[in-house]
């Protein structure tokens, strides 16, 4: 009888205990929920190309290793599907691209930077607890040529961008991961008043590995 009593206050004691280690959790530890904001960075690569008529050339592309730059601030939508609705502006710049004008290649000095933006609305969906996710940016999209200070900026048009990775948690709500993904932009070129039957269209498709650090 002694060892059945002992027994029984051995079983409430590890039931208590495990309660009392469920109660000092911290709200939202290793959560998807309330505030979302992700900063990435890592390299993309994919040429920026200008196909015109009657500008006195067929094709321009800019080639090059870019860095881009993901930032996201949002609120998650619903908690048991873990999924985030998010503002999201994300940038990529190259540094002295490499022209090459209806097939004839120039090196660019370090004056020179090409680069291209993406704002718009973004999705974001976790699968936990693997704490795997997609995400997906829909918005307008912008091209800018920086040559000796001076920038010249393109007409705003599409873009779109999809990304997939993981994360993985380093304190209650902080976490870091990697991720890989594709974007794409296209948007009309600036008018030419000295060239009034001139048009351009500005496109680019571009692949991009980075890491990421996550607050929600």
């Amino acid at each position: 009888m002694k060892t059945i009593t002992f027994l029984l206050v051995l079983v409430s004691s590890v039931g208590f205990a495990q309660g009392s280690v469920a109660l000092d959790v911290p709200e939202g530890f290793h959560m998807h929920d309330g505030f979302y904001l992700s900063l990435t960075g890592g390299p993309a690569i994919g040429s920026i190309t200008l196909d015109g008529t009657n500008g006195g050339f067929d094709k321009i592309e800019l080639s090059g290793a870019g860095g881009q730059f993901d930032f996201k601030i949002g609120l998650v939508v619903s908690e048991e599907a873990n999924l985030i609705l998010s503002f999201d502006l994300i940038s990529r710049a190259i540094s002295s691209p490499t022209l090459t004008m209806d097939g004839t290649t120039v090196n660019t000095t370090s004056d020179v930077t090409a680069s291209d933006l993406l704002f718009g609305a973004g999705i974001t969906k976790y699968f936990m607890p693997a704490n795997i996710f997609i995400n997906a940016t829909v918005g307008a999209g912008q091209f800018s040529l920086d040559l000796n200070n001076t920038t010249s900026n393109s007409q705003t048009g599409f873009g779109f961008q999809v990304k997939g990775g993981k994360e993985w948690w380093v304190s209650d709500n902080w976490a870091l991961g990697v991720a890989a993904g594709l974007s794409y932009i296209s948007a009309p070129d600036q008018t030419d008043p000295s060239l009034p039957r001139y048009s351009g269209t500005l496109s680019t498709t571009k692949f991009f590995v980075v890491f990421n650090t996550t607050f929600n």
